[in-house]
């Protein structure tokens, strides 16, 4: 029997029940079920989620339930932590029992092994977000989190989605910058397969290491482009979601 395959996405910034994006991301999930081993999120599957406590926002609600169906017929879900969606909190954890990484990840695909990362801090030089980042994650912001209303976090998350998208780098050069430094990671850390997200822009890229072909992919977004990555019997293809 074949395996089943894996899907590697990231960059939705759902905005809740309202947002069309949302329905075409549950159909997606539907369409996928039961060919799907593994679901791996690589950040920012919402505008935002502050989840420094146990709220769970009822805008997600949907997602949220898709996610635990997912779990019971057995996929397992990785959830890499984004600029938008940090400290994810207990419901994910232990509801419905996601393995969230807070930074980096490395783990071996086959033959492959995976550097994966959301990609907001390959820029070091954007101090402007760097410090936004910092803050949001700080401890006195986290003290600060647990004693507010839910209406107050969720409109607390909108105001700083707004600030956090700007300083998301739309610069062409970003390209070029993710490209490098995937490069960087294939050279220097033996890795073979480099995907991130981030820029909004899917994109494909194949290196010759000490004359082995190594890859960089960047998983794009679901506001323009709605692409995915997808791993299937040994092979990496990014993809975009027709519907």
């Amino acid at each position: 029997m074949n395996e089943k395959k894996i899907i590697f996405v990231s960059d939705l910034h759902l905005k809740g029940i309202r947002d069309p994006r949302m329905k075409a991301f549950l159909s997606f999930l539907e369409q996928e079920k039961t060919s799907l081993s593994r679901l791996v999120i690589g950040g920012d599957l919402f505008d935002f989620w502050m989840g420094f406590n146990a709220v769970v926002f009822y805008e997600y609600v949907p997602v949220l339930n898709k996610l635990l169906e997912l779990k019971e017929v057995g996929v397992k879900i990785d959830y890499i932590e984004g600029n938008h969606d940090f400290s994810l909190g207990p419901f994910f954890t232990e509801a419905l029992k996601v393995n969230v990484i807070k930074e980096e990840s490395m783990f071996q695909l086959g033959d492959f092994k995976i550097y994966m990362a959301h990609g907001d801090e390959v820029n070091r030089k954007d101090y402007g977000y760097l410090f936004l980042r910092w803050f949001l994650r700080a401890c006195f912001t986290k003290a600060l989190v647990k004693f507010l209303p839910p209406s107050w976090i969720w409109k607390l998350s909108q105001r700083s989605s707004h600030v956090s998208r700007n300083y998301r780098s739309a610069n062409p050069k970003a390209i070029q910058l993710f490209r490098d430094f995937a490069r960087q990671k294939l050279e220097t850390e033996n890795m073979d397969v480099v995907i991130l997200g981030h820029t909004h822009h899917p994109d494909q890229q194949e290196f010759m290491v000490q004359g082995k072909k190594k890859f960089y992919f960047n998983t794009g977004d679901w506001i323009s482009h709605f692409t995915y990555l997808e791993y299937d019997q040994g092979i990496f293809s990014l993809k975009k979601f027709i519907f």
